[in-house]
């Protein structure tokens, strides 16, 4: 779409170590479209980043790389404005979730992108209520920083929906014509590089129905595609203890992707509750890798609760132990040096 910084990947385009643009020709490379020259923000031997003009132009275009003289085979390139088709999934309820499915000409939007909680990729929801905007959920702080992983890689399919940052607050509310929009901002997979094109001007009607019971938490999937693309999610609507008592479960999940997906959400809480809750836990369940990684101080206790578990024959409760050894022995960590020696000495052997 127009403004957008694309990838293009191949073979011999330029120096390995890469050039900096922003220019039309890069180290000798420059991207041709319809024969004119384009911004080359980046070239490498594989990769080059180029802008598409903000200009409009034919609905398919002929892209040609040229580097060092030597031009490639042309391809084809659609040029249009992103435009989503955006419907609620299910039905929006008082103080529940509200999924929104966004359907791209290229493809749908899974959640999460990145593999952490409060990652809802790049696009932007606004929604408002009998024409007046309402504000959305403010994001956790901090959310323990980092990726987990990408879709891909965490072979986590994604939920083909996008969850906005709203709870329903009010029953029987129908929104405005111009209820919800996806802002001026869609981005490529890494959301580093930002275009701006509207991607919704209609908007979305709905009907916010009253508010159920909270059913029972009982039994449910433990599939690791499922739990971070649909059930936790859900669950997450009602931020209250029980939610907290089922997340913490999770982080003894044997995929690492929930482990991090159910960390990253623990910072939907304030410390003062989410630290004695991870103590606790800790205390009675021993070390995951995210239980150490999530709680702040103790080093010492969590370095002695974790040495036992350097023998585990459990590969989670190993690898927690391997972290709270590890967070023990590093420089400034403030543990004594009796027990500095007594990690030291098992710590060769078992990492």
């Amino acid at each position: 779409m127009p403004g957008i910084v694309f990838s293009i990947w191949g073979h011999n385009y330029g120096p390995k170590d890469g050039c900096k643009g922003p220019a039309t020709e890069v180290c000798g490379v420059q991207v041709l479209l319809d024969g004119v020259p384009i911004e080359v923000q980046f070239t490498s031997d594989v990769l080059i980043n180029a802008r598409m003009p903000e200009s409009a132009g034919p609905a398919i275009s002929k892209l040609v790389v040229v580097s060092g003289g030597v031009r490639s085979e042309p391809i084809e390139v659609r040029r249009q404005a992103e435009i989503a088709e955006i419907s609620l999934d299910g039905v929006a309820r008082v103080g529940g979730p509200v999924w929104i499915r966004v359907q791209l000409p290229h493809g749908s939007v899974s959640y999460p992108v990145l593999g952490w909680a409060a990652d809802f990729g790049c696009a932007s929801f606004e929604v408002r209520k009998d024409g007046k905007l309402l504000p959305a959920i403010a994001p956790p702080r901090g959310a323990f920083g980092g990726s987990f992983g990408s879709p891909r890689a965490a072979q986590i399919r994604g939920r083909p929906d996008r969850r906005t940052g709203y709870r329903c607050i009010s029953s029987s509310v129908l929104t405005s014509q111009e209820s919800m929009k996806c802002g001026r901002r869609i981005t490529d997979l890494w959301c580093g590089l930002r275009a701006t094109s509207e991607c919704n001007r209609r908007g979305l009607r709905f009907e916010v129905l009253p508010a159920v019971a909270r059913t029972p938490i009982g039994a449910h999937s433990q599939e690791p595609d499922e739990l971070p693309t649909n059930f936790l999610p859900n669950l997450m609507a009602v931020r209250d203890d029980e939610t907290l008592g089922v997340l913490m479960e999770y982080l003894y999940h044997p995929s690492p992707q929930v482990r991090g997906w159910v960390l990253s959400a623990l910072a939907y809480w304030p410390d003062s509750v989410v630290q004695p809750r991870l103590m606790e836990t800790l205390r009675a369940n021993g070390p995951s890798n995210v239980v150490v990684q999530g709680i702040k101080g103790n080093t010492a206790e969590v370095a002695e609760i974790s040495l036992p578990f350097l023998f585990s024959s459990d590969a989670v409760l190993f690898q927690g132990a391997l972290t709270g050894a590890r967070c023990a022995i590093a420089e400034g960590s403030g543990i004594d040096a009796v027990l500095r020696l007594r990690v030291e000495r098992v710590w060769p052997t078992r990492r």
